[in-house]
């Protein structure tokens, strides 16, 4: 029937289509990268800092927590001694290895040339093309290939001379490796842009986290993918918005695609993709992931082109400066665009504890987030439920919240639960009265007793004549609840207008001394619940029980709607859900755990500090009044951080120089 329909379903036109049309976040983002930090200006080379220095952060502390894990790991961080860089630069390393090489090539040629290996160049004979070889051999060349080939080696290249230099740490210490570098950009890119001074600029960084899977390769770089936009973790990338930005921004700009090569350490062969971004949140590939063999055992290489005004140092130097200071159990190096090194070593000689994930609070949950949360559980009790997806709920908090949603139901639906079944709860005489209750019965084909819904009607006047004096007490006081609520819900209206503290005060008394006499109505109303079931269970006899009741489904449908606590969360119909959100927001919790966020500390940042400035402790415990010989060990101390600081900005300075620095006295005086 499904098949007929819609196959004769009539077509829609374009006139019928309508005016709104949707799009997609990639396609709205692309457009409007400025809202997260792209925009021209000093702020963007941080931007792109930031952005890819918190996935390599976040990277490698995942990678340390995970194998501290295991009992017997032979790939993490030691750390077990300081790190010393003093006399290290990957340029001077990288400038050495090109002169090796250019010399290990002539002496090579020249080897061979005396052998009679290799002819002279004078000598030589003009041979043919490699491309008329292979045509005459008869293989068939793929040209696309050939270039795809080619682009892969050139990768390799790239990302090799970055970090062939730290290799002899690569696999034993935590570390990130920047590089900015800054070229003309072709006038064609800069023609329309108002900004003067726009340069390209290439940023490449490196890390030895975790790395990404080939898998995890194609979905990065997609906006919302995140591996933790899900769990509440004290972690710096969340949402999968910062490198899809980036990767945005960078194809606006110069029309250039971005690299990515990864290796994870369950994988052999590391990974490299080269890639464009698209309006659908899509990736088109020039480069598919492509198996390589790596340097490194884990980690990731990434490499893009962008547009932005001439470099000026400052800030991104501060920016990374103060990242490495809150960050001492990481490596960090920097290489501007100037051809400037700047390495932070690793001061630390162990990683921060590992942040635990952080379940929602329940006071800090709202309806929606409730709602989405039950839509998608997959547990089969609300107790279940409760526990699992929220902190500080315990399974006696759990059954109080249930309790409390299933009273709310009863009095909505008029049907009230007892120990032995059911009772209808009337507001006038002339209703019948109806009492519910599940028993054995052999019925339908079976011949073994089964549970049924059994309906009885109450006959008997006496019996009658209890239950309502018993009801007629219940609705009494259950109206005087209702009264209660609404003076709770004014007070409160009233407590944010109030301004004195004194007026709050006596506001709060009144609401305490409200939920106190609320709490004494729900005990007397359980009292007469309690009630109605001995009258039943001793009166049983004197029921007339209906056997052909038409509306017995309507019954059947009400149980199942109070008995709150017998239902899926995923079923929930909208009036338990409301007294279920109703229940969750009325208990009180223990506030939330502190262990699910770990604070860098004061003491590592004071010893990282001194550390890194290579700062004296003195023991020098007076504040005013300071002795001479205080000054004189004040001043030698400052002129030993004047030296340090020169030595770092020029390793190459002499001796005879540093020795003439002189501290004005003003200055020692001040500090002291």
């Amino acid at each position: 029937i499904k098949k007929n329909y819609y196959s004769s379903a009539p077509k829609i036109t374009s006139e019928e289509e309508g005016s709104i049309k949707q799009g997609t976040i990639a396609e709205y983002m692309r457009k409007r990268t400025q809202l997260v930090g792209f925009e021209f200006g000093y702020w963007k080379h941080v931007q792109y800092c930031a952005e890819f220095i918190d996935n390599a952060l976040d990277a490698i502390e995942e990678f340390q927590w995970k194998e501290l894990a295991k009992p017997d790991s032979k790939v993490k961080f030691s750390l077990d001694q300081e790190l010393f860089l003093e006399k290290f630069s990957i340029l001077e390393t990288v400038k050495e290895e090109k002169k090796t090489q250019q010399l290990d090539n002539e002496a090579k040629h020249t080897l061979m040339q005396e052998l009679g290996i290799e002819v002279i160049e004078s000598d030589k004979k003009p041979t043919k093309d490699s491309e008329e070889e292979k045509e005459e051999s008869g293989e068939i060349i793929n040209e696309e290939e050939l270039e795809v080939e080619e682009e892969v080696k050139r990768i390799i290249d790239d990302f090799n001379e970055l970090i062939k230099p730290v290799e002899f740490i690569l696999d034993v210490e935590p570390i990130v490796i920047v590089r900015i570098r800054e070229f003309e950009a072709a006038s064609f890119l800069t023609s329309e842009i108002s900004q003067k001074n726009v340069m390209s600029y290439t940023f490449e960084i490196f890390d030895n986290g975790t790395g990404m899977s080939k898998i995890d390769l194609r979905k990065f770089g997609r906006y919302l993918a995140s591996s933790k936009s899900i769990e509440l973790k004290q972690t710096r990338g969340s949402q999968g918005f910062g490198a899809p930005s980036a990767f945005s921004d960078a194809q606006n700009t110069t029309g250039k695609p971005i690299i990515v090569v990864s290796k994870s350490l369950d994988n052999i062969y590391g990974n490299v993709s080269e890639f464009f971004t698209t309006s659908k949140n899509e990736k088109k590939y020039l480069i598919h992931p492509t198996d390589i063999d790596c340097p490194f055992l884990h980690g990731t290489y990434i490499k893009l082109n962008y547009l932005n005004v001439k470099y000026i140092r400052g800030f991104v130097e501060k920016y990374i400066e103060e990242t490495a200071f809150m960050n001492p159990h990481i490596t960090i190096i920097y290489i501007d665009p100037y051809g400037k090194e700047k390495i932070y070593r690793r001061l630390a000689l162990s990683f921060p504890k590992e942040p635990k994930y952080a379940k929602p609070h329940p006071s800090s949950t709202n309806i929606g987030d409730l709602q989405d949360l039950i839509t998608k559980s997959e547990k089969k009790s609300l107790s279940a439920f409760l526990q699992n997806n929220f902190v500080r709920v315990s399974s006696n908090t759990a059954k109080d919240i249930i309790d409390i949603a299933e009273k709310d139901l009863q009095d909505k639906f008029n049907l009230l639960i007892l120990k032995n079944g059911f009772i209808s709860r009337n507001q006038k005489k002339a209703d019948p009265i109806y009492f519910l209750s599940n028993e054995k019965r052999v019925f339908g084909r079976s011949e073994k007793p089964r549970d049924k819904l059994i309906i009885y009607q109450i006959e008997s006047n006496n019996l009658k004549e209890e239950y309502w004096e018993i009801i007629n007490e219940y609705n009494t006081i259950d109206n005087d609840l209702v009264k209660f609520k609404k003076q709770i819900k004014k007070l409160n209206d009233r407590i944010e207008k109030t301004e004195t503290k004194k007026e709050i005060k006596n506001i709060e008394k009144k609401i305490k001394n409200y939920i106190s006499d609320i709490e004494s109505i729900e005990k007397q109303k359980e009292l007469l619940k309690n009630k109605l079931a001995s009258i039943f269970k001793n009166q049983k006899e004197t029921l007339v029980e209906l056997k052909k009741f038409k509306n017995r489904s309507d019954f059947e449908d009400l149980i199942n709607k109070v008995q709150i606590s017998q239902a899926k969360p995923s079923e929930l119909t909208k009036e338990q859900f409301n007294s279920l959100f109703l229940a969750f927001k009325s208990i009180k919790y223990m506030a939330p755990p502190t262990d699910t966020a770990i604070p860098v500390g004061e003491t590592i940042l004071e010893n990282t500090l001194i550390k890194e400035l290579g700062l004296k402790v003195s023991d020098n415990t007076d504040d005013f009044d300071t002795p001479v010989e205080d000054i004189n060990q004040t001043a030698l101390l400052l002129k030993d951080e004047k030296k340090y600081d020169l030595k770092r900005e020029d390793p190459k300075i002499k001796e005879e120089e540093l020795d003439k620095i002189s501290v004005p006295t003003e200055e020692v005086i001040s500090i002291n």
